[in-house]
């Protein structure tokens, strides 16, 4: 969830394994680079979008001005929602500060 300013996203998906497992996940600094498959997104998010990228997809993420820019990123476990209670709290904030 892009929660102030605006960020530049780019999602690919993962030309190997759909949906990896914790262990089957590739790409950090002392594995192999994941190849990319097919770019599927390429756009900005504002203040309040949100998007959805998939375990194991390849994904990057760069603010596009000089102005601060947060997003929010959760592992949505499922069974689970106190995931979004810090959402609420990040945005509670944001929105006192515009008041």
């Amino acid at each position: 969830m892009q929660v102030a300013g605006r960020k530049r996203w780019v999602v690919w998906e993962p030309r190997t394994l759909r949906r990896p497992l914790r262990s089957q996940m590739r790409g950090r600094p002392h594995e192999p680079p994941v190849e990319k498959g097919q770019m599927v997104f390429n756009g900005t998010l504002h203040a309040g979008d949100v998007l959805h990228v998939p375990r194991g997809w390849i994904h990057q993420a760069e603010a596009v001005t000089d102005e601060p820019s947060l997003h929010y990123t959760s592992k949505g476990s499922e069974g689970r929602h106190h995931c979004a209670q810090p959402i609420v709290v990040v945005l509670n904030s944001v929105h006192r500060q515009q008041d």
